[in-house]
């Protein structure tokens, strides 16, 4: 436009045809600086600016973020066009060096609660090691994986950031040695398998016999825990039919309990015990299966068969 407010030249470059051409195209890629993508660049530029302002964790994360919402994307067009192997691990390599960047990673490992089990165990299940991740670390399946050994009766597993740890564990206490069908295996009070026992080496645990023992030990237990004499002299208690007990004693006594009154047939076997040292005599077998009435056997001569009855 000149002094007169007259335009100098047309607005339009045109063509003598139709008065106007193309405007040049820019030919740069855009794909050479990722800054110049709308969306790539707003989460570099955030990235960028976390970083250079703080410089702490929380910059380094949402760089982690950036990077995770980006690896997501390319991952899934690599598994639509079939572009896996060597690219995947590589996506998977980046992933970890990124989440190390951020120093989220397992400095403090704290193990509680383990006796049986031994730490390098406990940490291998729950999926950490020193320096492993702790923002890829899912704290629930952990707990789940710990719980599911039969040792471990709870599993608490709690992530403090960024770098600690805290793993507690409860385990399953040896109760019993379960003996069916000539096998051997330990158990706790409520009847969990724990292992299998070695025959040549049994731990001092008492001895229960017969399917569906282990479901009533612990009752058995319990009721015999106020008679401690025969509790220290107890082998083994076998159940029969699933109803009652046979209680076998170091000496090879047998007591025959019961289906119903144990508690008092025991208060009667504790008093002859104690009053006539029942157990070291020369006495095979006693029956409390009939009410009232206390039934003796001796250990007979090859020719004597005879039961005789329990002094009153």
């Amino acid at each position: 436009m000149d002094g007169g407010r007259r335009i100098g030249e047309p607005l339009t470059r045109g063509h003598p045809q139709n008065g106007r051409v193309a405007v040049p195209r820019r030919t740069e890629s855009l794909s050479r600086n990722p800054h110049n993508l709308p969306l790539i660049g707003g989460f570099l530029r955030v990235c960028d600016d976390a970083q250079a302002s703080h410089g702490n964790f929380f910059g380094r994360a949402q760089t982690v973020f950036g990077v995770a919402v980006l690896g997501g994307f390319t991952a899934l067009g690599i598994s639509l066009g079939g572009h896996g192997g060597a690219v995947g691990d590589g996506l998977r390599q980046a992933a970890e060096n990124a989440v190390a960047a951020t120093g989220a990673t397992a400095q403090i490992i704290q193990i509680s609660g383990i006796d049986v089990l031994d730490e390098a165990t406990v940490a291998d299940i729950a999926g950490v090691r020193p320096g492993g991740s702790m923002l890829l670390l899912d704290a629930r399946q952990a707990r789940q994986r710990l719980e599911a050994l039969p040792f471990v009766a709870q599993a608490e597993v709690q992530k403090y950031f960024p770098g600690g740890l805290r793993i507690d564990i409860t385990e399953r206490k040896p109760f019993a040695v379960w003996q069916k069908d000539g096998a051997l295996s330990i158990i706790d009070r409520s009847g969990v398998v724990l292992r299998p026992a070695n025959p040549e080496r049994l731990p001092d645990l008492p001895v229960i016999v017969g399917a569906g023992a282990p479901d009533s030990a612990a009752s058995l237990f319990r009721a015999m825990a106020p008679f401690p004499a025969l509790a220290s002299r107890l082998h083994a208690a076998v159940l029969v039919a699933g109803r009652r007990w046979n209680l076998i004693f170091d000496s090879g006594l047998v007591a025959k309990m019961p289906e119903g009154l144990l508690i008092a047939a025991l208060e009667d076997l504790d008093k002859l015990v104690t009053e006539q040292d029942l157990i070291d005599r020369d006495i095979s077998q006693i029956d409390f299966r009939v009410a009232d009435r206390v039934t003796l056997r001796r250990n007979p001569p090859a020719d004597e068969t005879a039961p005789e009855e329990a002094p009153s």
